[in-house]
């Protein structure tokens, strides 16, 4: 493929770019922010919509500066990025290049050298030696110290606040973005499920998963595709294995795709076998939880006010025997996991909805012997209540045994 074959989707990335550039410069107007340095592969894609290499390894190898009231930010990629993006993404100045050999920073966070002196200089080319500079938190501390050194008259912030502040509430471009993932994910999900059957590992359903984004433009998992069947924690949170799935068990799927960086994130539960009548009647009773949540969202009520609605369903319809513990979902966006988490009050910051938010609610119940049956959704608040973004069927499905 010639790399002017590109040139369509980074075109989208600019409109989509364009209104959170605007609200980054309003609230750095607002918080006395003379510029916004970022480096990490979630906040650059936000400040330039520009994709990079899904990888660790390349987490926070291109930089970007957003001077206040500029229109788009000046960019200091990773020299091996750099010529690629002066062809897909001719608007942008890239006003210096952050060199790959000779040099420890792309593997950070080991060590400095050559990167802090030429992002200090690109700092002064923009007038910024005495400026108001907030720092992306995820900017190795080695750079961050060193860059101070460099320009000991500039005043550095951390800018988690102006970024979370900004990231929190999505355009409808971003909106829409979550929304494409989302039913990507409905695909795979109802795909894998087809698929399951006794004897079949985790990983192999997983690969279904996977497969799936792929052939439906899916830029690259969210996360792991996590399936897990009957009851065996592993890491902590259960992850996909060799483990075949059984007669009898539940089999979760919990997955998430991204379209251009924006995340979604849902679950459904099958059963290999034929569900009895208790096990569908508490999968019902955690499929009005799921709904509680979504009915219950809307602008002015709290994160914890929706977690509530779903914990009570679940409780006084099992007459005590189930309930949320503190957790209910969180917020998607560039990250997986975003603010607002949907938690009990007192275990989550409280956030007061506003329309724009998005998040994923995730009510489950772990039925011993069984496994993990669980939902999700993912939700954008609306000015009248909330909008389901994903579309996937709800029923347990029975999976031959």
């Amino acid at each position: 493929m010639r790399i002017n074959e590109y040139n369509p989707d980074t075109a989208r990335a600019r409109k989509l770019v364009e209104s959170n550039v605007r609200r980054l410069n309003s609230l750095m107007e607002r918080d006395g922010i003379d510029a916004l340095f970022v480096n990490t592969f979630d906040n650059w894609r936000y400040v330039t919509g520009l994709p990079v290499h899904h990888s660790i390894s390349y987490s926070t190898v291109n930089a970007a500066i957003l001077v206040r009231g500029a229109s788009l930010a000046v960019l200091l990629p990773l020299d091996f990025f750099a010529s690629r993006i002066r062809v897909a993404a001719p608007w942008y100045t890239i006003i210096k290049e952050l060199p790959f050999p000779g040099t420890p920073e792309p593997l950070q966070p080991t060590g400095s050298d050559q990167w802090p002196k030429l992002i200090s200089e690109a700092l002064m080319e923009l007038g910024l030696a005495n400026g108001v500079i907030a720092i992306d938190p995820g900017t190795a501390w080695v750079i961050q110290e060193n860059l101070r050194s460099y320009l000991p008259k500039a005043t550095f912030r951390d800018a988690s606040n102006v970024l979370a502040d900004a990231r929190i509430i999505k355009n409808e471009d971003e909106v829409d973005a979550i929304r494409k993932a989302g039913r990507i994910a409905d695909i795979a999900i109802e795909a894998a499920l087809s698929k399951a059957r006794e004897g079949i590992s985790e990983f192999e359903l997983a690969g279904v998963v996977e497969s799936f984004f792929r052939s439906n433009e899916a830029e690259f998992p969210s996360m792991m595709p996590c399936v897990f069947s009957g009851d065996h924690p592993q890491l902590g949170y259960i992850c996909s294995s060799d483990r075949k799935l059984r007669s009898g068990e539940l089999v979760r799927l919990d997955i998430g795709c991204a379209v251009d960086g924006y995340c979604s994130c849902i679950a459904r539960t099958g059963f290999v076998g034929q569900p009895d009548e208790e096990l569908l009647r508490t999968y019902e009773l955690l499929r009005s939880a799921l709904r509680a949540g979504i009915e219950s969202t809307r602008p002015g009520v709290t994160n914890s006010y929706v977690h509530e609605a779903m914990h009570q369903v679940l409780h006084e319809g099992s007459g005590g025997k189930y309930g949320l513990d503190w957790y209910g979902g969180h917020g998607i966006g560039l990250g997986l996991h975003e603010q607002p988490l949907i938690g009990r009050a007192g275990t989550v910051t409280e956030i007061v909805l506003e329309a724009g938010m998005v998040f994923a609610l995730e009510p489950a119940i772990l039925l011993e012997g069984k496994g993990w049956l669980g939902l999700e959704d993912n939700v954008v608040v609306r000015p009248g209540g909330s909008e389901v973004l994903n579309l996937a069927k709800f029923e347990l499905q029975p999976i031959g045994a």
